[in-house]
């Protein structure tokens, strides 16, 4: 048994406990260290997911820039009646001269003074139509001197 006047006992029942918390020190350490290299992880993978969402978001804020400018043009296209129909006849034109051609044919019915007169003129150009397109692409549009 252990005796007041023995110093041995004191000092190994210590070292004994010294030892058992540098254990539990190092148990705590080694895991906080495999919860530190976890949450390492878990960031490099929310990070990766950030730069997809990222470049999501670029994606639909050009998509919405698309979209607004279609919608002003379809817009614009409501004001003048017979525009549409313009732009499916254009497609007998070659693409090189489709949009000069469109942009023409809206600043004459812009002119035009009433609803009327703009219809009668989209209609004169449809009967036109094969004709010109004819001289388009076969580069007879020169009159002969």
């Amino acid at each position: 048994m252990y005796d007041a006047g023995d110093d041995s006992e004191p000092s190994v029942t210590a070292a004994l406990h010294r030892q058992t918390l540098r254990r539990r020190l190092h148990r705590e350490q080694a895991r906080l260290q495999k919860l530190v290299e976890e949450r390492e992880v878990r960031l490099v993978a929310l990070r990766a997911e950030h730069e997809a969402m990222s470049a999501q978001v670029k994606t639909l804020a050009a998509l919405r820039a698309d979209q607004k400018a279609l919608d002003a043009r379809c817009a614009e296209e409501k004001v003048l009646p017979g525009v549409g129909l313009l732009r499916g006849a254009a497609g007998l034109l070659p693409s090189v001269e489709r949009e000069d051609w469109l942009e023409e044919q809206r600043g004459y019915l812009a002119d035009l003074p009433s609803r009327r007169a703009r219809w009668v003129w989209v209609l004169r150009q449809l009967a036109a139509m094969p004709r010109y397109t004819f001289t388009v692409r076969t580069g007879r549009e020169k009159e002969a001197a």
